[in-house]
């Protein structure tokens, strides 16, 4: 076959002085490399033709520095195991400075996204696993709970066989006792034929019906029953019939007003209660008594299990009301032995202070109600001098006021027009004595005003105590309350 390879060209000498590499491997190192990278199949002489000149080189290169992905993996692992060793060691990883922090942050990036995938690809077969255990367990629960029930059933069949064995062998025991007390009683009748003959004679053929067993159970029970009643009435103790019959007759001879009629309704009571007693022990059979149906005794126990939970609630309540009432008393008690003395002390300290307190806001009201009253003088003596009295409406003090201050406009002009009159010259006593006038004028008018500031500020200063006093009592009733 023709190599497809092409040749040298003449005049091209592959003995070209340059420099080369071939003296650090041979012709078959270099082929065995490349084949373990995975290259083309490919004969060693067409590789020999073909490693030659700088493509040698190149060939040669390759080999040495190309890894194949097998030692990639293998230098891979080394790699994570040398970064888990790093890690358990708390080391620090030196820096590449080749590489920029956006590298490094999206190479630890990716790192972190296949951890994360790897882990929750582990938690979710964790959980699928976990899953399916689960699911096995309850199969096997549901497996557990018929089983325990078969063996329950098992067991309880178990016991009626026992007692049915145990029946049969009775029942053959007295049957053999029957069969011995008949021969000794009829000897001759029993030595002319068998047992067996007699038995499947003619002339025994049955005529009652068998019972059914739990007929014959049910009818042992009523008897046992009424065995127990009348064991229970003999324990009762009983007085003597004459001293309560004559006892009877006295309560009797004290309502009825003959004797006659007193030991007929005697009569007749002692008839009656006897043949109460006698009904009471009475024996009664298993046809007498009324039957109760599926449904009643269902309904029954459905009332039964309805007041069962009643009761247990009502017994849940009272223990959750006990536990309630008995941290109430001991709270109580802990405030009355330790709490109650400390705030007692605390109060009797703060009492001088409150009665003090309270002296002083007493004395500001009496101020206060001491300058309200001398408020209403003066209201009052506005009120006569204006001539306007408190009990006048609205209307009726506006047209005064109007009228008033007529007046005083009329008396203003007449005022002027008596300015434009002549005006004698002015005395040196009447200037001095209207100098002092005005003078006393603006220091009662200044006094006057600094007494109503005084005053506004005390007001002020009042309702603030006011205020302070009733929350004072406000604290007080709920710490007394309390």
């Amino acid at each position: 076959m023709k190599s497809r390879i092409p040749q040298a060209k003449a005049g091209h000498s592959q003995n070209a002085e340059r420099p080369s590499l071939r003296s650090t491997s041979d012709l078959s190192t270099v082929h065995a490399a490349l084949d373990l990278l995975g290259a083309p199949t490919i004969e060693e002489e067409e590789f020999n033709r073909l490693y030659s000149g700088p493509f040698a080189d190149t060939l040669l290169f390759m080999s040495e520095h190309l890894k194949g992905r097998r030692q990639v993996a293998v230098d891979r692992h080394a790699i994570h195991k040398l970064r888990e060793v790093r890690s358990q060691l708390h080391v620090k990883q030196p820096d590449d400075a080749a590489r920029s922090p956006v590298d490094r942050s999206e190479s630890s990036l990716n790192a972190t996204k296949q951890t994360y995938e790897v882990l929750r690809r582990e938690l979710v077969d964790r959980q699928t696993s976990l899953e399916k255990t689960q699911r096995n367990i309850d199969e096997l629960n549901l497996k557990l709970q018929s089983k325990r029930r078969v063996a329950l059933l098992l067991r309880v069949l178990e016991q009626k066989e026992k007692i049915r064995m145990q029946r049969f062998r009775e029942m053959s025991k007295m049957m053999e006792d029957l069969r011995r007390s008949a021969k000794a009683s009829h000897p001759q009748d029993m030595s002319t034929g068998s047992a067996d003959s007699l038995f499947h004679s003619q002339e025994l053929s049955p005529v009652l019906k068998l019972p059914r067993l739990s007929y014959t159970r049910d009818t042992i029970t009523n008897i046992h029953a009424y065995h127990s009643r009348l064991s229970q009435i003999s324990k009762v103790k009983v007085e003597p019939s004459s001293q309560v019959i004559s006892r009877l007759e006295q309560i009797i001879s004290a309502r009825v007003e003959s004797n006659q009629e007193a030991k007929i309704v005697l009569q007749r009571c002692v008839s009656a209660a006897r043949a109460r007693s006698a009904k009471v022990i009475q024996y009664r059979k298993l046809e007498t008594l009324a039957s109760i149906s599926s449904e009643a005794l269902d309904q029954r126990l459905a009332r039964n299990r309805t007041k069962e939970n009643n009761l247990q609630k009502l017994s849940d309540h009272t223990i959750a009301l006990g536990f309630l009432c008995e941290h109430f008393l001991t709270t109580i008690s802990v405030f009355l032995d330790q709490t109650s003395s400390i705030l007692r002390s605390s109060l009797q300290d703060e009492l001088p202070q409150a009665k003090g307190y309270i002296d002083i806001l007493r004395l500001l009201v009496a101020a206060s109600c001491h300058d309200e009253l001398r408020r209403d003088g003066f209201i009052q003596d506005v009120g006569k001098a204006c001539n306007i009295r408190a009990s006048e409406s609205s209307d009726i003090v506006l047209r005064d006021i109007e009228n008033l201050l007529g007046r005083y406009r009329h008396q203003s002009s007449a005022s002027a027009s008596f300015a434009n009159l002549h005006v004698p010259p002015p005395n040196a006593d009447e200037e001095a004595l209207i100098a002092s006038h005005d003078k006393e004028f603006e220091g009662a008018e200044e006094r006057a005003t600094k007494l109503l500031a005084r005053k506004v500020e005390k007001a002020g200063l009042g309702n603030s105590l006011v205020k302070d006093m009733e929350t004072l009592l406000v604290e007080m009733k709920t710490i007394v309350g309390s």
